[in-house]
């Protein structure tokens, strides 16, 4: 006979063993699949902005990611532009459009 598995899905891009098993039966069998990045989904930020003082640069810079579905970030996009803008007293400055990089997009400037 034949089992037919569908709608599995891995949420993280890695190599991961699947193994099958069945009651009664001894053996075991087993299959290594490589699990790859989907295309770009959302974004989410790695590390926050601290530091904000009126007029002064962040003493940290937020750093954005271009993340899959599964929450992976899509590190072969080099071409995704992220733009940062604040909503409260006062105006952002600095540079607040980033080109990312390996996936990711630090905003260095921004006060």
């Amino acid at each position: 006979g034949v089992a037919a598995f569908s709608g599995l899905a891995v949420a993280e891009a890695g190599t991961v063993t699947l193994t099958y098993a069945a009651d009664g039966v001894a053996a075991s069998a087993q299959q290594s699949l490589t699990v790859t990045v989907g295309p770009v989904a959302k974004l989410g930020v790695t590390r926050s902005a601290v530091g904000a003082k009126v007029g002064a640069v962040f003493s940290v810079a937020p750093i954005v990611a271009v993340l899959d579905a599964g929450g992976n970030t899509v590190t072969a996009d080099s071409s995704t532009t992220v733009s940062v803008s604040a909503d409260g007293p006062g105006v952002l400055s600095g540079a607040s459009h980033r080109l990312v990089a390996a996936g990711v997009g630090p905003f260095s400037e921004p006060s």
